[in-house]
C-alpha cells in the first residue's frame, strides 16, 4: 500500500470542495493560466505514519466551445512541484528542472506534464462530463488521482466559476448548496456573499463533507471513509463570474480499512488557487 498514492486520492477530493456559479459571462477562446498549491498533513497514528505533502500545479485552462447548455474548458497541466515526507524519505520535485524530470521520480510523473483533461460545465456551473489524457499506471505515485477524478468531478461545482443561488443577492445574503451521493462522497456548503462591488464578488464558505470509497491499489482493496469541514473565501471578477483567487483550509477524520484491519486517519489541508488571464 502507498501513502502517497492515499494522499493523492485525498488531496484530489479535497480540491473540489475548496471552492465552487452566478450568470457566467465566458467567451469561447478564453485563456486562463491557473495555480494551485495544496498542502497536507495526513496523520495514520496506528501505523505511526505522519505525510507531510506541498504541491503545486500550473495549469492552461482554454474554453473550446460555449453552447446553449454549457461550456467545454480544456486544461493542459504545464508544472508541477512536489515536496513530501514520509517515513524518512524526502522529495524535493520540480518538473522545470530537467535533472527532476529524468530522474527516478520525474520518470514517474512525466505523464502528468502535458496531460489535457476536456472538463464540460453546465450554465449552472456543474461539471457534467470528464476525460483526461492522463493514463492511470501502478508506478505512477497520481494514480490514484487520476482513477477518481471523472468521478469525484461529475456533479461537483466547476471550481473556477462562482457558486450564486437562482435569485438575486446581496451584500450579506447567504444560501445554502449540496452536491454528491450520500452513499460515496456528499458535500454541503454554506455560503455568504461578503462583499459585492462594481469590480469584485467576496465569497465565503463553510462546508461540510462525508466521504465513503473504495480504492483498489495493485488489486488490494482499500476502503476511505471521512467526515470533514472546510472554510475559506473566494474573489471573483464581478463582470464575468470568474476565480480570481481562493483560500480554504480542510479538516477530515475517519478511518482507512484494508485486508481486515482498520487504522484512524486524519488530514489537514491549507490550498489556494490564483487565476490570471
Amino acid at each position: 500500500m502507498s501513502i502517497k498514492r492515499i494522499s493523492c486520492f485525498i488531496i484530489c477530493s479535497l480540491v473540489f470542495i475548496s471552492t465552487k456559479a452566478q450568470t457566467i459571462v465566458i467567451n469561447k477562446g478564453m485563456k486562463l493560466e491557473t495555480v494551485t498549491a495544496i498542502k497536507t498533513t495526513i496523520n495514520i497514528e496506528a501505523l505511526g505514519q505522519n505525510v507531510e505533502t506541498e504541491t503545486a500545479l500550473t495549469n492552461l485552462v482554454e474554453t473550446k466551445n460555449v453552447t446553449d447548455t454549457g461550456y467545454l474548458f480544456s486544461t493542459t497541466t504545464r508544472r508541477m512541484t512536489l515536496k513530501t515526507n514520509s517515513m524518512g524519505q524526502k522529495i524535493d520535485f520540480d518538473s522545470d528542472k530537467p535533472e527532476d524530470l529524468n530522474g527516478p521520480f520525474g520518470s514517474k510523473v512525466k505523464g502528468v506534464i502535458g496531460s489535457v483533461s476536456d472538463i464540460v460545465v453546465s450554465k449552472k456551473g456543474v461539471i457534467t462530463l470528464l476525460s483526461s489524457t492522463l493514463t492511470p499506471g501502478a508506478d505512477n505515485p497520481l494514480s490514484q488521482a487520476a482513477d477518481f477524478t471523472g468521478f469525484l468531478a461529475k456533479g461537483q461545482p466547476y471550481p473556477l466559476l462562482m457558486p450564486l443561488p437562482g435569485r438575486p443577492v446581496k451584500k450579506g445574503d447567504t444560501w445554502v448548496d449540496s452536491t454528491g451521493n450520500k452513499d460515496s462522497a456528499f458535500y454541503i456548503y454554506n455560503y455568504t456573499l461578503k462583499e459585492n462591488t462594481d469590480k469584485e464578488s467576496i465569497v465565503e464558505i463553510m462546508g461540510i463533507n462525508r466521504i465513503n470509497m473504495v480504492i483498489n491499489q495493485g488489486g488490494m482493496e482499500i476502503q476511505i471513509k471521512l467526515d470533514g469541514k472546510v472554510s475559506g473565501n473566494s474573489v471573483f471578477e464581478k463582470a464575468t463570474g470568474i476565480l480570481r483567487t481562493s483560500s480554504s483550509v480542510s479538516q477530515n477524520t475517519g478511518t482507512m480499512s484494508v485486508m481486515g484491519q482498520t487504522v484512524p486517519i486524519s488530514t489537514v489541508s491549507t490550498i489556494s488557487i490564483d487565476v490570471t488571464k
